[in-house]
């Protein structure tokens, strides 16, 4: 309850962007229980168990859990490297995959277009073609015509 009323609680923030150090501990050293009360129900100066016990936690061997439902007994540190490591070789691997996909994609774009796509030298070619085979089909019928012009003009 004191921590939601915003008493005795050691950092300041709403999210990880912007947590911050209590401006009372900077001031006050003496807000952080360092030590344990004894059996007289008081603090002995200069008594740092509980500093020395948070310390320790770093080289703790603990059971880590993970939602791959893999179970390892490691030290913090040591699962935190794990982790990083873990993050980095996949983020590797995902921008290799990526890169790589991206190339095939380009490769095979271009070997689509390079088999359906126009020649324009080609294309130049047949249309000089046609238009060639257009012109005497035209003269053989213009031929033709004189031709049959001159027999009837004989008969008569």
């Amino acid at each position: 309850m004191m921590a939601a009323l915003g008493v005795n609680t050691f950092f300041t923030g709403t999210d990880a962007s912007s947590i911050a150090v209590s401006s009372q501990l900077h001031s006050n050293v003496n807000y952080i229980a360092a030590g344990q009360v004894n059996g007289q129900q008081q603090i002995n100066k200069g008594d740092n168990v509980n500093a020395t016990a948070i310390g320790k936690l770093a080289d703790t061997t603990v059971t880590i859990s993970t939602v791959w439902k893999t179970t390892s007994n490691q030290t913090i540190s040591q699962y935190y490297a794990s982790l990083v490591t873990t993050v980095g070789a996949d983020t590797k691997l995902a921008k290799t995959n990526s890169d790589y996909h991206s190339t095939l994609t380009s490769d095979l774009s271009d070997q689509v277009s390079s088999a359906a796509g126009v020649n324009l030298d080609e294309e130049m070619a047949n249309l000089i073609k046609y238009q060639h085979s257009y012109t005497a089909a035209a003269k053989l019928i213009t031929t033709a015509d004189q031709m049959l012009q001159t027999l009837l003009g004989m008969k008569q």
